[in-house]
């Protein structure tokens, strides 16, 4: 078994394997667990999901850059950090 992230060794296009087939591979034991990895890299434009048809690979890297965006989300919680403390003091 291959340790690369199921959307690296799959084709654009691709339909993936099952949730169950998923767990077997990966040695998930909650199909829970094998949803949730789902939404990830649907959130991260990897992946599509149809119900009832599967998940289908869309792109093989992220469309956002996760990096800049979590950067960018600290530097908002600071500013309202900095005017909380201001309007506190």
């Amino acid at each position: 078994m291959s340790h690369l992230p199921v959307h690296r060794r799959r084709r654009v296009r691709g339909r993936l394997p099952g949730i169950s087939a998923l767990q077997e591979e990966y040695d998930v034991p909650s199909a829970g667990t094998i949803r949730q990895a789902q939404e990830i890299l649907v959130h991260e434009g990897l992946i599509r999901t149809e119900q009832g048809s599967g998940a289908w690979v869309v792109a093989l890297a992220p469309k956002t850059d996760i990096m800049a965006e979590l950067l960018e989300l600290r530097a908002r919680i600071d500013r309202v950090i900095a005017a909380y403390a201001r309007e506190s003091a």
